[in-house]
């Protein structure tokens, strides 16, 4: 912000309003003063502001950063998910074919069984 403040034309129209030369002097310097202070301050807020700028824009590039490591990850197990239901759905079928054979073959041993024990009763 760059603030254009002519002291004199402001101590002129003092004058011309009635003030006393002397007054429109010492107006004048303090408003000249107040006005660079305006000016120091406003300089101070905007380096303050370009900081701030430029930590905003570095955390907004870490965040997106962040945003897409966890993108690949999430892809990661999602992925990782999509295999072990497959797993447990091969496990399960092999699980349930397991089942079967051993009912199988335990009905089958049990009718041979008592088939030998009815062969036994016959002879």
């Amino acid at each position: 912000m760059t603030a254009n403040f002519d002291s004199l034309e402001y101590a002129n129209i003092l004058t011309e309003a009635g003030e006393t030369p002397l007054q429109a002097a010492a107006h004048a310097k303090a408003m000249s003063n107040a006005m660079a202070a305006i000016a120091a301050l406003a300089a101070k807020v905007d380096g303050q502001d370009s900081k701030i700028e430029r930590a905003t824009n570095g955390q907004d590039s870490k965040i997106d950063k962040l945003g897409s490591k966890m993108d690949v990850q999430t892809a990661e197990l999602k992925s990782m998910i999509a295999a072990l239901d497959a797993k447990v759905e091969r496990t399960s079928k092999e699980s349930t074919r397991w089942l079967m054979g051993t009912m199988i073959s335990l009905g089958l041993l049990q009718s041979s069984m008592i088939a030998a024990l009815a062969l036994k009763l016959i002879h």
